[in-house]
């Protein structure tokens, strides 16, 4: 995802989070999980909070260290929120397709193996 991208999509960045992130306590934690999800979501190659720092126009490093690191909230509580908005999404699908990843066999006399169903022949 781009810059121009994440900005696109700030407003509901902000919607999602105001859910999941209401356990969080104090503003300043909200404020950082907000630039730490941006920050995760945004194109580079490594994750860690330096480089997702600078790919935030120079957040600081130290307030992110702070809040993935020290910031006394509690992880169950936000899976929480997540759990509940992912089954909302998923409640009334409109379509569900399932097939498993299957391969043809190579040939026709394989020991102990007995004649299957192969998705990718049809």
């Amino acid at each position: 995802m781009t810059p121009k991208d994440a900005a696109a999509l700030d407003e509901r960045l902000d919607r999602f989070l105001a859910d999941v992130t209401a356990s969080l306590g104090r503003s300043e934690r909200h404020h950082w999980a907000k630039i730490y999800l941006q920050g995760l979501l945004l194109e580079g190659g490594r994750k860690s909070i330096e480089p997702l720092a600078e790919r935030m126009g120079g957040a600081d490093v130290q307030s992110l260290r702070q809040f993935v690191g020290q910031s006394p909230w509690a992880v169950e509580q936000i899976q929480q929120q997540l759990t509940e908005k992912v089954v909302d999404l998923l409640a009334e699908p409109e379509v569900w397709m399932i097939d498993e990843t299957s391969f043809p066999k190579a040939g026709d006399a394989s020991v102990g193996v007995a004649r299957q169903y192969c998705g990718a022949l049809g």
